[in-house]
């Protein structure tokens, strides 16, 4: 694969094997922040408050904030049904327990599977598909890309305004706010361009956005 093909892919798969074969791991942290932004995306029909919990939870946990006697509990409260098809409790045990390798498909498949929608419909499929490959460029960014490691001084600028907005930004998902870091970033003499189209961008951010993470100095 090539930058452009990566830029204009619209299908998990490729990607997924173009980071492999560039030696691109994203690490558990990355691959679960992935996972649940894609049950974020099917938002509105995780309905049972135990699935969201499991979902924040997981999230909480690879970032150091949940313990994983919390992670254990939120998953096992989650009801499990006995089907061969996905469930929401499933997709949310899944993440919540680390077998995140189908999650995005099966966040799919349930998507898909609500009254209105037909789940053979490919068309259907690929709009659901595309939100989710611009979730994993959002946190990958661009593997062919080298983008300038901001220096300290830069990130102390202003008694630490760069850090202070990227991690306001990150905590309270205030993504929005994101066009105002880039303005911190250039008023603290930081000029990579990549970075600063990124954060202005109308890209669909998520939790693991690369410039986001880059700031914040999380791996």
């Amino acid at each position: 694969m090539t930058e452009a093909e990566w830029l204009a892919c619209t299908e998990l798969t490729p990607m997924e094997s173009c980071l492999f074969h560039l030696g691109r791991s994203l690490g558990k942290r990355k691959w679960t922040l992935f996972h649940v932004a894609c049950c974020r995306q099917i938002w509105p029909i995780l309905t049972d408050w135990r699935c969201r919990r499991a979902v924040e939870i997981a999230e909480q946990y690879v970032d150091g904030l949940a313990s994983k006697e919390a992670l254990t509990a939120a998953r096992d409260a989650v009801p499990v049904r006995h089907e061969k098809k996905w469930t929401i409790g499933s997709l949310a045990r899944s993440v919540a327990g680390g077998s995140i390798g189908f999650s995005c498909e099966a966040a799919r498949e349930l998507w898909l599977r609500q009254p209105g929608f037909d789940c053979n419909d490919t068309a259907a499929d690929a709009i659901v598909m595309l939100r989710q490959v611009e979730a994993l460029r959002d946190i990958v960014g661009n593997p062919f890309h080298a983008t300038l490691s901001p220096k300290t001084d830069w990130l102390l600028w202003n008694d630490g305004a760069v850090q202070k907005i990227a991690q306001a930004i990150y905590d309270e998902r205030r993504f929005a706010d994101l066009p105002a870091l880039a303005d911190a970033l250039e008023d603290a003499g930081y000029a990579d361009a990549w970075i600063l189209a990124h954060l202005r961008g109308p890209t669909e951010h998520v939790r693991g956005c690369w410039a986001l993470d880059l700031l914040l100095r999380k791996y």
